[in-house]
């Protein structure tokens, strides 16, 4: 009895482990897809990222970057009309390189280099006993999800990043 606890430990222990890894690998992968997108773009391109709620509002951002400076994000945030249920604009802006951030009630805009620093220094780093824990890359292998929810949350959890859409400039 005492060597099957034990094999079942071991094998737990593997599997969590064999998890880490595949996500380590995948982020990896990831990474470098993105460093060669960035070489081949000359490090300017325009990537969106979104967030939705279960209440149906949902916020959307394009994050502008040229030579690896962020030149302009967008902010778009839409509702639900009452009567019809369709999503709505309730509030757009933009802020240009001389102003960025100053939005400060909302989310900052990051380079992609900033990204995937966050995903792998602390989205990625959470305890896995408490959260679990995501990581995409479909967008022609850069990342397109990548954060962590924790255990027993119902609603609006999820910490990290969801990203549409990346592309490159001229």
């Amino acid at each position: 009895m005492k060597y099957q606890f034990l094999i079942v430990v071991i094998l737990l222990a593997g599997c969590l482990s064999c998890k880490k890894a595949a996500f380590e690998n995948e982020y990896q992968q990831s990474y470098r897809t993105w460093l060669s997108f960035r070489d081949s773009s000359s490090n300017h391109y325009r990537y969106t990222k979104i967030f939705s709620s279960w209440t149906g509002s949902r916020s959307e951002y394009t994050i502008t970057v040229k030579g690896g400076a962020i030149l302009q994000q967008e902010y778009k945030g839409y509702g639900l009309t009452a009567d019809t249920h369709q999503p709505t604009l309730k509030e757009s802006w933009t802020e240009d390189a001389a102003h960025l951030n100053t939005h400060h009630n909302y989310e900052p805009a990051l380079t992609l280099d900033q990204v995937y620093a966050k995903a792998k220094n602390e989205w990625l780093k959470v305890n896995r006993d408490e959260h679990t824990v995501y990581f995409e890359a479909q967008n022609r292998g850069m990342i397109s999800s990548c954060g962590f929810v924790p255990k027993n949350c119902a609603d609006d959890c999820f910490t990290g990043i969801t990203i549409t859409q990346i592309r490159a400039l001229p």
